[in-house]
């Protein structure tokens, strides 16, 4: 869901960039104060996307420096951040009133 089900406003990108560090997850669209909250299987597609998939990149394309080494750690920081960048695109939500 991109936008609001109930006023069709999209969300924008800061909004769901932000409910993924929420600790409930949850967006409030601004429109008519509709709430949704992130859906499970989102939440885990964004940890894979976010942590295991750049730790494999790092490790594959680097193997002499691994998470070990300043570069190796480096890498992997630069990836999160972008994986981290691109999340709130594969985001659904639900309503939870």
């Amino acid at each position: 869901m991109k936008k609001c089900s109930v006023c069709n406003k999209k969300f924008t990108w800061k909004q769901k960039f932000f409910s993924i560090f929420s600790s409930k997850s949850i967006t409030i669209c601004q429109n008519c104060k509709t709430e949704y909250q992130i859906i499970i299987l989102s939440r885990i597609l964004i940890s894979v996307l976010s942590v295991l998939i750049p730790g494999l990149i790092t490790v594959s394309i680097y193997k002499n420096y691994s998470l070990e080494s300043p570069i190796g750690v480096l890498v992997y920081l630069v990836l999160a951040v972008f994986a981290f960048a691109i999340a709130p695109v594969f985001i659904k939500y639900k309503n939870i009133k």
